[in-house]
């Protein structure tokens, strides 16, 4: 996210500095105000009805972004299980099944995307990310993940999907495991990025 709208669009600070797995980050709006409320309002007030709004403006994000090759197959970042029984679902797999609604009134020439939720398992219950530095995140999150044996990414683009981008710890952890499982590209898409 830059400070200022004004200027072309190019590879941020972060992106040049450290090294990342992904390679390309795009996200639907800046992780404050509004869209801040209502990430959390759908993920830990349990507002389940926000899904479908919260999905169409990440839809709207997929077909904006032009720069984003269109993917083979669409992931959505994993929770472990004892996450997903104490929250009760997973926000970015809710957040996505909304899309097959969004593609036929979109005109998107790209409708049969694969979606997999089970390519990547998370395999380590982290503490939670939200009072980590960035260094404490990138720890946390080591070895948290694993591919499935089952899956198929060799050669393949890969999108991934999850709400909220802070320092990017956790989807560059996801990449490294999908690259290492054989996929050419990995992209990520977040509803928000913080700045």
């Amino acid at each position: 996210m830059f400070k200022s709208r004004t200027g072309s669009d190019h590879i941020c600070e972060k992106c040049l500095t450290q090294k990342t797995h992904f390679d390309c980050i795009r996200s639907a709006g800046q992780y404050d105000g509004s869209l801040m409320a209502l990430i959390h309002r759908f993920k830990y007030k349990r507002k389940m009805q926000l899904a479908r709004p919260l999905g169409r403006l990440l839809f709207h994000a997929f077909v904006s972004y032009s720069e984003l090759p269109v993917p083979d197959v669409i992931v959505p970042v994993p929770l472990h299980p004892s996450q997903i029984k104490k929250r009760g679902f997973n926000q970015a797999s809710l957040i996505l099944n909304q899309w097959a609604a969004f593609f036929p009134e979109s005109g998107c020439p790209c409708p049969d995307i694969a979606y997999d939720g089970k390519i990547l398992k998370r395999i380590k219950n982290t503490h939670s990310q939200t009072s980590l530095s960035r260094e404490q995140r990138r720890l946390n999150i080591r070895e948290a993940f694993s591919l499935n044996p089952d899956s198929r990414v060799q050669g393949k683009t890969v999108l991934i999907i999850d709400d909220v981008c802070t320092t990017g710890s956790t989807v560059n952890e996801c990449a490294a495991i999908l690259k290492n499982g054989g996929a050419d590209c990995v992209n990520v898409l977040t509803l928000a990025r913080a700045a």
